[in-house]
């Protein structure tokens, strides 16, 4: 019963119950470590907004979801008493590195709070072996912000030079240039993290959204990444084996089965080096028409449909697709196409497209229906 409530309470506070089922079942499911996150919280986090960072930590112990909590400064232990008898905590007091005396596995089942005199990044190399994949800066700021104070949700990674351990050295120091000047320290720091250990995900957020953070696509932080490498295949290079890859990644992006004859007319297909997402083109004679947008949830929350979608506009390409009106990409569609219109329950978008045209796109859409069964 507690547990219901607690979910309850946490669909309510976030969002989407979809994503925050996925999130729930992904974090359960890490076979890394026994902690799913490692949460790094600035000091002016436990100085002034102490109760909202547990009010988070609190909501993820009644899940079920145990973080590492690393309070890393010359003097941790200033604030030992808001973590100690605390029946959620189970507390490690870290001197030197030599003290190697961490419990790696999560008997306890509590989250584990770790106070270090020394520098986080000495901790890191020394205990990678065993910490999450996932690392969130955690800071009352939240998200790193460019100079017109505008937030970012998605920076890619800096480009290091060589990287070394205890050393960072930019190899495109202008890459710096758009960012706000208090912000470009976390941002190297978290770069530098990110090329030299194997951390899936690095985000910045602050205390009062770290739980939109962790159980949406959009998150509410800013997230540390590096693009993905898209391809760009012709029809005639598809092979059979590719095109059960390509049916089988729309079938789980789309959780629908495909008609037989939905992959019969596709001449192009653009597709992330992980073969999770992709884009499906029919070429006619009035342009493009994009009939599969298929990204799944981790990808979204990655960017992988921003960079399919620049990879495709590198084309120039006349675009039109459609999607129904229900589903919550549409506010995107709406941004990154020069038009749309309603023919339930679809809307249709199109991208440089002549107006004398759009006419035809309606009498296509129409016509060619649903390529999913029971759609």
């Amino acid at each position: 019963m507690l547990y219901e409530k607690t979910l309850q309470l946490l669909l309510e506070s976030v969002g989407r119950p979809e994503e925050v089922d996925y999130y729930l079942k992904r974090f359960k499911n890490n076979s890394k470590s026994d902690y799913f996150a490692l949460i790094v919280p600035e000091r002016d986090v436990l100085q002034e907004n102490f109760e909202h960072l547990t009010f988070s930590l609190e909501m993820l112990f009644k899940l079920e979801l145990f973080p590492i909590v690393l309070i890393a400064f010359p003097d941790p232990y200033v604030y030992k008493a808001k973590f100690i008898n605390q029946d959620m905590y189970v507390c490690y007091f870290l001197n030197n590195l030599n003290e190697n005396h961490l419990i790696v596995k999560n008997n306890n089942k509590k989250i584990l709070v770790i106070f270090f005199t020394g520098f986080l990044i000495d901790f890191i190399n020394h205990f990678n072996h065993f910490l999450p994949d996932r690392v969130h800066f955690v800071r009352n700021q939240g998200f790193i912000k460019d100079r017109n104070q505008q937030y970012l949700y998605m920076l890619d990674a800096l480009t290091l030079k060589e990287p070394e351990k205890k050393k960072i050295e930019l190899l495109n120091p202008k890459e710096l240039e758009s960012i706000l000047e208090e912000d470009i320290g976390i941002y190297i720091y978290a770069s530098y993290l990110y090329a030299n250990y194997n951390f899936f995900h690095i985000s910045i957020t602050s205390p009062f959204m770290l739980l939109k953070e962790l159980f949406t696509i959009k998150g509410s932080g800013t997230l540390i990444r590096k693009p993905s490498k898209i391809r760009h295949i012709k029809r005639e290079q598809v092979t059979d084996s590719f095109m059960i890859t390509i049916k089988n990644i729309i079938e789980e992006c789309f959780q629908k089965k495909l008609k037989d004859q939905a992959l019969q007319y596709f001449t192009d297909v653009f597709i992330d080096s992980e073969e999770k997402s992709l884009i499906l083109l029919e070429k006619k004679e009035f342009g493009y028409y994009l009939s599969k947008f298929a990204v799944t949830i981790e990808a979204r929350g990655r960017g992988i449909a921003q960079d399919l979608w620049n990879e495709l506009q590198k084309k120039n390409f006349s675009l039109f697709w459609k999607t129904n009106q229900k589903n919550s990409i549409k506010k995107w569609y709406e941004k990154i196409s020069d038009g749309f219109c309603k023919l339930d329950p679809y809307l249709v978008f199109w991208k440089n497209i002549s107006y004398t045209n759009i006419p035809r796109i309606i009498d296509f859409i129409k016509e060619r229906g649903s390529d999913f069964y029971e759609d």
